[in-house]
């Protein structure tokens, strides 16, 4: 029972550092190498292929969570995470504008720049109200 709520705490977090790159959900263990990392350039249509590709990232997160936290046993929701996290690469893939090095590139920026964080939460909260979510 134990790995299954920490499981689902695991799949929230790895979505939240996909979908929502805020200072106060991603953690940083890489140190220097980070500042090391690709950066793209954050053209207004990357930001918005970005904030998109987040949007989808949430949705899986959204369908997997409850799933995961019910599994009736640690292997079910072993399993259940293994394709969550499937689902939300393939989100971020299949997103048009933006490739899956310049989506990681910009939540990285995004974990070192406060601004930009809270530029992508506000654009993806509009967007979610927009969508009636």
């Amino acid at each position: 029972m134990h790995l299954r709520s920490t499981a689902a705490a695991a799949l929230m977090a790895g979505a939240l550092a996909l979908s929502m790159p805020v200072a106060a959900h991603a953690q940083s263990d890489g140190g220097g190498q980070q500042s090391q990392q690709q950066q793209v350039e954050l053209t207004d249509e990357k930001f918005d292929a970005f904030v998109d590709a987040a949007l989808a990232v949430m949705d899986v997160r959204a369908t997997w969570s409850p799933k995961i936290k019910g599994a009736e046993s640690d292997e079910d929701a072993q399993a259940m995470m293994k394709s969550a996290r499937k689902e939300m690469a393939q989100a971020v893939e299949d997103a048009p504008g933006i490739s899956t090095r310049e989506y990681i590139a910009i939540a990285r920026q995004a974990r070192q720049d406060k601004q930009l964080a809270k530029r992508i939460e506000q654009s993806v909260r509009a967007a979610q109200q927009q969508s009636g979510q």
